[in-house]
C-alpha cells in the first residue's frame, strides 16, 4: 500500500505543542532526569527483584529475621513472578522465594541489584523460611498494577514495607506503628508529570541538539553506554548458553547472511532467554523492565557497530529510543496486559531509523507502523516465551523500516492508526489501560488455574 509520505508523516511537525506555561528549554531540562530515573541497573526480572527489595528492606527495618511475613501483591505482580527464575536460587521461582531471598540478603541500599552476590548460604536460609511456612502470599484486590506490601513481625518488632507504582521506591515504611517514611502522594503518579511532557518532536530535538559529548553530560552519556554494554553482554551470553527455550541461539544460527538487523534481534532475544532463566548478570532497564531495556538497546548497538559511526551517534540513537519508549509507557502504564516488547520494539525501530539517516518524519513513521502491526500481543507474565515475543516485535519493527524505505505506510483511520505517532501512542494507551483491564483479570485467572506440572 503506497501513501503520500508528506501527508502520513505530519506528526513530528504538528503534535508536539509545548504544554501551557512551559518554555522549551525548561521542558528539555527534565529529559535528562527522566532518563536517569528510568534507566536503572537491575539483576533479575524486575518484579521478583522488587519483591526481594521489599524483603531486604523488611530485614533492615526489623534488624533480624521475621517470625512471620504476610506479602500482599497486585495481580500483575503475581502474574510476572510465577514463571521466571530468580538469581541466586538454583532455578527456583515464585513470590515466596523472591521475598525470602530478600529477607536472607538484607542490604536494601543496593536497590534493584539487591541479589547481587547471593550465595548458597542465603539460598539455604531463604529455602528454610519457605519450608517453615513463615511467608504467606495474598492477592491485594483493587490495588495499583504494581503493588507490594509486606507486613512482618519478629520477636521484638513489627514492620510494614510498601512499594507502589515504582519497582525501587518505597511508598510507606513503618516500624512498631511509627511511620518512618510516607510517599503516598508521590507514589500515586506512575511516572510523575514529567513523562507526559515527552512528545516525538521534542524527543528528536533533544536527542539531536543535546551536547552529549560535553563534560556536563558525561553522566548521561556513561549511563547510555552502560545500557549498551550490559544489555549486549547478557544477550551474547544468552546466545552462547542457549538458556530457556534458546530463542536467541536459534535466531543467531539462522542468520547466515550476517544481517546486523537480524543479529540485533537475536541478541535481544538471547538476553531475555538468559534473564528469564535467572542468570546473575545485570541489565539496564527501561520504565521498570529489563526485557524492554534489552529490546531497545541490543538492536541499536549491534546495528550501530555495523555502520562505523562514532560513539556520539550511538548515544543519540539510544537517547531517542529510550525517551520514546518512556513516552509510550506513560500512556500504557507500568504493568498491563499489553506486551511491553511491542512499544520497546517501536522505539528501537526509531533508533535504528535515526542511525540509517532517515528524516524525522520517517523515524516517527517507523515507530507508528510498528505499533500498528504488533499491538495486541498479550503479556502473560515473565517467562521464556518473552524472548520470542521480543523477536516477533522486533521483526515487526524491521518490516516497518522496510516499509518506510519503500515509501509505504499505514494511514490514519486504519485500525488504531491516528493522525500521527503521538495520536497513535495515545490510542495504544487507551487500549492498554481501558480496553485490556478485563483481559488482565482473565489472564491472571487462567494463569492461576494453570499450575506447573509436578516436579517442574
Amino acid at each position: 500500500m503506497h501513501s503520500d509520505n508528506n501527508e502520513a508523516r505530519q506528526d513530528c511537525a504538528t503534535s508536539a505543542a509545548v504544554p501551557a506555561g512551559r518554555e522549551e528549554t525548561e521542558q528539555f531540562g527534565c529529559f535528562g532526569e527522566i532518563v536517569e530515573s528510568e534507566l536503572l541497573a537491575a539483576m533479575g526480572c524486575t518484579e521478583p527483584i522488587a519483591l526481594a527489595l521489599a524483603g531486604a528492606k523488611t530485614r533492615d527495618l526489623l534488624g533480624e529475621m521475621p517470625a512471620r511475613a504476610d506479602v500482599y501483591c497486585s495481580g500483575n505482580i503475581i502474574k510476572n513472578v510465577k514463571a521466571v527464575k530468580i538469581p541466586g536460587t538454583n532455578g527456583r521461582r515464585g513470590i515466596e522465594t523472591a521475598v525470602a531471598m530478600g529477607l536472607a540478603m538484607g542490604g536494601s541500599g543496593k536497590g534493584l541489584q539487591v541479589l547481587e552476590g547471593a550465595g548458597e548460604q542465603q539460598a539455604s536460609e531463604a529455602y528454610r523460611l519457605e519450608r517453615e511456612g513463615r511467608l504467606e502470599v495474598h492477592l491485594e484486590q483493587g490495588a495499583e498494577n504494581l503493588y507490594i506490601r509486606i507486613e512482618a513481625s519478629s520477636d521484638s518488632h513489627r514492620s510494614i514495607v510498601e512499594l507502589k507504582n515504582q519497582h525501587n521506591q518505597f511508598a510507606r515504611l513503618e516500624l512498631d506503628g511509627r511511620i518512618l517514611s510516607d510517599r503516598e502522594e508521590e507514589a500515586c503518579t506512575e511516572f510523575g508529570d514529567m513523562a507526559r511532557l515527552l512528545t516525538p518532536d521534542f524527543i528528536l530535538d533533544y536527542a539531536e541538539e543535546l551536547p552529549i559529548m560535553e563534560e556536563e553530560n558525561r553522566g548521561l552519556r556513561e549511563l547510555l553506554l552502560r545500557q549498551a554494554q550490559y544489555n549486549e553482554a547478557i544477550g551474547r551470553e544468552g546466545i552462547r548458553g542457549g538458556y530457556g527455550a534458546g530463542i536467541g541461539q536459534l535466531l543467531a544460527g539462522q542468520n547466515r547472511q550476517q544481517d546486523p538487523l537480524l543479529e540485533g534481534i537475536a541478541v535481544a532475544a538471547g538476553g531475555s532467554d538468559a534473564r528469564m532463566s535467572g542468570i546473575e548478570m545485570p541489565v539496564v532497564i527501561n520504565s521498570g523492565s529489563g526485557n524492554q531495556g534489552m529490546t531497545i538497546a541490543c538492536p541499536i548497538v549491534v546495528y550501530w557497530r555495523s555502520t562505523g559511526q562514532p560513539e556520539e551517534t550511538l548515544c543519540r540513537a539510544l537517547l531517542l529510543a529510550n525517551l520514546l519508549a518512556v513516552c509510550e509507557k506513560s500512556y500504557i502504564g507500568k504493568l498491563s496486559a499489553y506486551c511491553g516488547a511491542v512499544r520497546a520494539a517501536a522505539a528501537a525501530g526509531a533508533g535504528i531509523a535515526y542511525l540509517m539517516g532517515m528524516e524525522r518524519g520517517d523515524i516517527c513513521q517507523v515507530a507508528e507502523d510498528t505499533l500498528a502491526i504488533a499491538s495486541g500481543v498479550l503479556c502473560d507474565g515473565a517467562k521464556p516465551s518473552c524472548a520470542a515475543k521480543i523477536a516477533a516485535s522486533l521483526n515487526c519493527a524491521k518490516m516497518a523500516l522496510d516499509m518506510t524505505k519503500a515509501k509505504r505506510s499505514f494511514r490514519q483511520g486504519e485500525g488504531i492508526v491516528g493522525s500521527g505517532l503521538m495520536d497513535t501512542i495515545r490510542n495504544v494507551g487507551c487500549i492498554a489501560r481501558e480496553g485490556m483491564g478485563v483481559t488482565d483479570q482473565v489472564m491472571l485467572k487462567v494463569m492461576l488455574n494453570n499450575p506447573f506440572p509436578q516436579g517442574a
